[in-house]
């Protein structure tokens, strides 16, 4: 028989690509979501789930008979709430995956992989960016590995994603790139922070998922990617899917400080706080988030892609 795997979150963005990728291996895939959508697939198979309004006990019967859970959903650090910023991230971050490792005690799951991000990675080898300290978000990031791996029985492996910005395009969806996006299509000169970062596509990411279900080798933290890119790079490949030149113009780091702390100012004034604080999280965003992953992508068995054409298909997703 093959093995049960089953997608929390699914139908969102990341979820929708890992289901197609899957889709070609011999298990049986569900789908569980929180909140009914528009329109429900109908070639899949299906579970109404909210983690945060089950027990223990009533989420171990639903999984009991899987063997592999991934978990997909969460709170991006894109969303900004209006309660305490750590509450919130806690709450969406941590509490449902402690609840369902815990879940998985005395069951068949062999493996609940959860999708993180490369902060959780910098914040381990730049500990000078203090960014657990700083930044709920990332604070969130780091309790899902050291508050939910220690929860698994012997019989289970847990482990973390940490995954950089990805691109790409799901059905129905529009990518949170859409307001950089359309800066980029409404100025002529594109004001920016030096640095740069790593970036991949939902499809390799998707690849690298189904790689680690199919390992043998365990770790707690995955760290994935693809191209290292300078923001000034990546802007210009926005641009050209939107068949446009731009200029970018780097901002002085003392000019983006201000800037910050404006910002910071104001969400103190209107009541919303930032997953990741917008006056020391300048000094992650002008350096140079680059990752040296070689031996990942040939141990994970994930290609390289153009993307080129990912970003191209992120901003015709946008409606550009």
């Amino acid at each position: 028989m093959p093995r049960k795997v089953l997608i929390i979150g699914g139908l969102g963005f990341i979820g929708y690509h890992i289901r197609q990728e899957l889709s070609s291996a011999d298990l049986d895939i569900f789908i569980a979501y929180r909140n009914t959508p528009a329109q429900l697939p109908s070639d899949a198979k299906l579970i109404q789930l909210n983690i945060q309004s089950e027990t223990v006990d009533s989420l171990r019967n639903m999984i009991q008979d899987f063997q592999y859970i991934l978990f997909c959903g969460g709170a991006d650090d894109r969303q900004i709430p209006t309660e305490d910023a750590f509450r919130f991230y806690y709450g969406e971050n941590v509490v449902p995956c402690k609840k369902l490792v815990e879940a998985t005690q005395g069951t068949k799951v062999e493996k609940v992989l959860i999708l993180g991000s490369y902060f959780t990675h910098f914040n381990r080898t730049r500990p000078r960016w203090k960014m657990a300290e700083r930044h709920p978000y990332v604070k969130s990031r780091m309790l899902q590995q050291s508050e939910v791996i220690p929860l698994a029985d012997r019989s289970t492996e847990v482990s973390v994603i940490e995954i950089p910005y990805v691109f790409g395009a799901t059905p129905e969806k529009i990518p949170l790139w859409k307001p950089l996006i359309q800066y980029i299509d409404r100025m002529p000169i594109i004001f920016y922070t030096k640095g740069g970062t790593n970036i991949m596509s939902v499809e390799q990411l998707a690849q690298a998922i189904k790689s680690i279900l199919n390992t043998s080798v365990y770790q707690p933290h995955w760290i994935v990617g693809s191209d290292n890119v300078r923001w000034t790079e990546l802007i210009q490949m926005i641009a050209r899917a939107l068949g446009k030149k731009r200029r970018v113009v780097l901002l002085p780091n003392m000019l983006v400080y201000s800037i910050g702390f404006l910002l910071k100012v104001y969400g103190k004034i209107v009541g919303k706080q930032w997953g990741l604080d917008p006056y020391y999280f300048i000094e992650v965003q002008s350096s140079e988030t680059f990752l040296d992953l070689e031996d990942t992508k040939r141990s994970l068995s994930y290609v390289n892609m153009d993307m080129q054409q990912s970003i191209n298909e992120t901003v015709r997703a946008c409606g550009f």
